[in-house]
Formats: C-alpha cells, sequence, structure tokens
C-alpha cells in the first residue's frame, strides 16, 4: 500500500553459526581449574615448574590467606584486591590466582558491594592432616577455624567423589561483637527503637537498604560473617505508617551445631544478663530480657525475646527487640 513502509526483511542467522558454549559440568571446572594452575607457573628449561609443596611453611600457622595471596584483608574492594595482587586473573565475576603450590587453587568471590565476600581454596583429598598440623584442630562439630586477630573464619568442607577438600576463608565480626552498648542491647550505640526513618538515612547511608514505608519495612546491612555462621546476619526494622521503627528483629544464623547455637545464647547472656525463659502460646520455648533504659535519659526500657526459627530452610535465632 502507498504511503505505508514495508516491515524491513529478517536475517536468517547464517547455518554455519556456531552454538553457544555449554556450561561446564563439576568435571570439567575442576579440570579447567588445574590446567590455568599449571600453564600459569613459569617455564624453567622447556618445562613448567612443579610447585612448591603443600605443607605447613606453605601454609603458615593461621587460617588465613596464604601463599600470594597473603596480602588479602577481609571486605578489600575488588581494586584493593587487584592492587595487592597484580597477578589475579579475571574469570567472570570471580578472580583466581595461581597459588604456586602443588595440588592447590585459589578463586576469589566479590559481594553485591564488589568487596571481597570468600577466598575459596580447593587442595587434594590428603591435606587435612597437613591443615591440621598447620592450624591445630579445627572447631569441634563445624570443621572451621578462626583467626581471631585477623578477623578471617575458614571451614572445611571434603568431597571424597572428587576427591578434594575445599577451603572457604571468609571475614568475620564475634556475634558477642554485635551485641551489648547500645539502647536496644546492640552494637548500636544510638538507638534504632524509636528513631525516623529520616533520623536512619542521615545516621547510616547506604547500610540502610530495602526501605518500603508502605510495606513497613527497612533493612540494616550487617557484617558478612560471625563466628558462629558463614552467612551474614540480618536485622530488619518495623515501621509504622509514620515511618518510625517500632521494633528491631535480628536473624542470626549458626552452622549445623548444637554448639553454635548454645554460643549465641551464652553470648546474648553474657550481654544481657540470665534469661527468662517463657512459653507461647503455641508452645514455643521463648528467651526474654527486660532491659534498663540506656542511657537513663531515654525513658524506655527494651524487651528483647530471642527463639530459633527456621528461616530460608535454615535454624536461625530471632531476637525481637521492642520498647517496653
Amino acid at each position: 500500500m502507498a504511503g505505508v513502509a514495508s516491515a524491513p526483511p529478517r536475517v536468517a542467522p547464517p547455518r554455519d553459526a556456531a552454538p553457544p558454549p555449554a556450561p561446564l559440568d563439576d568435571t570439567d571446572q575442576d579440570l579447567e581449574r588445574r590446567l590455568r594452575e599449571l600453564t600459569a607457573r613459569p617455564l624453567a628449561d622447556g618445562a613448567i615448574r612443579a610447585g612448591i609443596p603443600l605443607d605447613r611453611a606453605a601454609l603458615g600457622d593461621r587460617p588465613r590467606p596464604f601463599g600470594p595471596l597473603a596480602p588479602l584483608a577481609p571486605r578489600m574492594t575488588r581494586a584493593e584486591v587487584r592492587a595487592a595482587i597484580p597477578s589475579a586473573a579475571s574469570d567472570g565475576a570471580m578472580l583466581w590466582v595461581a597459588t604456586g603450590i602443588d595440588g592447590a587453587t585459589a578463586e576469589l568471590t566479590f559481594d553485591a558491594a564488589d568487596r571481597l565476600d570468600a577466598v575459596v581454596y580447593r587442595l587434594p583429598l590428603a591435606a587435612r592432616p597437613t591443615l591440621v598440623l598447620a592450624w591445630g584442630a579445627p572447631v569441634l562439630q563445624t570443621d572451621t577455624w578462626f583467626d581471631r586477630e585477623g578477623g578471617w573464619r575458614a571451614r572445611l568442607h571434603e568431597d571424597a567423589v572428587k576427591g578434594e577438600v575445599t577451603v572457604m576463608m571468609s571475614g568475620f565480626v564475634p556475634f558477642a561483637a554485635l551485641l551489648g552498648r547500645g539502647p536496644d542491647g546492640l552494637a548500636e550505640v544510638a538507638p534504632l527503637v524509636g528513631a525516623t526513618l529520616s533520623e536512619l538515612r542521615d545516621r547510616f547511608g547506604g547500610r540502610l537498604t530495602g526501605v518500603s514505608v508502605q510495606g513497613g519495612y527497612a533493612e540494616l546491612e550487617m557484617p558478612r560473617a560471625t563466628d558462629l555462621c558463614g552467612a551474614p546476619t540480618e536485622l530488619a526494622l518495623e515501621l509504622d505508617g509514620a515511618g518510625m521503627v517500632t521494633r528491631a528483629i535480628l536473624l542470626q544464623c549458626y552452622d549445623d551445631a548444637d554448639v553454635n547455637r548454645r554460643a549465641a545464647l551464652a553470648a546474648m547472656e553474657q550481654q544481657w544478663g540470665p534469661a527468662a525463659p517463657q512459653r507461647t502460646k503455641d508452645d514455643r520455648l521463648v528467651f526474654a530480657w527486660t532491659l534498663p533504659a540506656r542511657p537513663p535519659e531515654r525513658p524506655a526500657e527494651r524487651l528483647i525475646e530471642a527463639q530459633h526459627v527456621v528461616h530460608a530452610g535454615q535454624w536461625r535465632w530471632e531476637v525481637v527487640i521492642r520498647a517496653r
């Protein structure tokens, strides 16, 4: 029809176009890791030079990044990591580093803020006795070591099928350090309960996330990991219609071990005094504390109730804080 532009012809892709590469399975990924580790080593007399042995000297005497990754510190930015380890190479969103250690590969992952999230070492299955010799026995039941001075936690996972062990290192903050100094029984020196959304934005800036006045909810960014759990602590803030915090809800996960569940309760009782066990209407056990007004010029006391819940498929302590 005159005056009407015809649609452009569809162009079919060439018949010999290569299909997108298929994702690598676990076996191919392991092979790729080891091959890139080998090919990254310098040549000597035309042959690939053997790496140094995986022994106590290579690991160091503390559970922290070792080999060429020793300059790392928890929560470094990606730019800081690259500056500290110029040899780090990109692999998608991750970085990998040639360790130069026989049988050892290393990868670095980053969080949404592009800060160092974890250092993952993959070692031969027979490496466990060497790790224990270098760092001592891990914490009972959790296969976790701690470098409390450097702020690192290292958790071991053994995979007999692949014939390897994985050591995942991440920065951590002791759970007890999140509690106790502020009016809400937390480390925050100014109160959360009773604060307005405007005040929170001024105080916390980018730490305040997921704000929804309509949904009556906000979240305060917390440490990536604690001595109880390798996953982040969560701190939710419930808001009323005026945008004021009515309750703070702390969700603290603990690794699959009763020892860490009890350690969390011990930390709370150390900071807040002995708990008063109570039963809810549906017969659930709740531990309760009443904190005096802190500081004194703020008259409201705080009622804290803690119980076990399953959240996102994982057991956690749910700690609810409100004005009494």
